[in-house]
């Protein structure tokens, strides 16, 4: 049972005989994990987020949040394959919707205080954080600076912070 496409990459060049069920893939197909979705074919089945597809939805609630936006800044982890994914759809979906798009890469949560004077720089009026184990470990934290710099934004997952164990 493999978790995020660096996981299942892994263990796809590990075996090609041994079943893999991969859970939250964001392009299974793109990423050469399987044949399609009907048909996956191979040693790798499960499920994908298919969140890309979401990702012009994204954009176009922030627009309907802040109406006079002109523009928004994708928060992704530079480690992170599929945020290219994202970032080239973001792309796309802004220039329908009139809206500049900001590519905002971390490595970690040392660079967030940077990322985010970045796009206050930048005047963006929103940011959309994409999903991703480094990121959402940090949500709270992220959460505070899209407050502190006057941002809307748009994240995958409402969990709260655990605390303890």
């Amino acid at each position: 049972m493999t978790i995020g496409d660096p996981v299942v990459s892994a263990a796809k060049q590990a075996t090609s005989t041994i079943p893999i069920v991969m859970a939250g893939s964001g392009d299974p197909v793109g990423r050469g994990f399987v044949a399609s979705l009907a048909r996956p074919g191979g040693n790798i089945t499960g499920i994908s987020n298919l969140a890309v597809a979401l990702t012009g939805k994204w954009l176009e609630l922030s627009k309907e949040v802040v109406p006079r936006i002109s523009g928004v800044a994708i928060l992704r982890n530079a480690s992170n394959p599929t945020h290219s994914l994202f970032w080239t759809e973001a792309q796309t979906a802004a220039q329908v919707l009139a809206l500049t798009v900001y590519s905002a890469e971390v490595r970690g949560p040392g660079e967030f205080e940077q990322a985010f004077a970045s796009m206050a720089q930048e005047r963006v009026g929103a940011v959309v954080v994409l999903a991703d184990p480094m990121l959402g470990s940090h949500r709270a934290r992220l959460a505070e600076l899209s407050a502190k710099h006057r941002l809307a934004s748009i994240s995958r997952s409402a969990r709260r912070p655990r605390v303890g164990v």
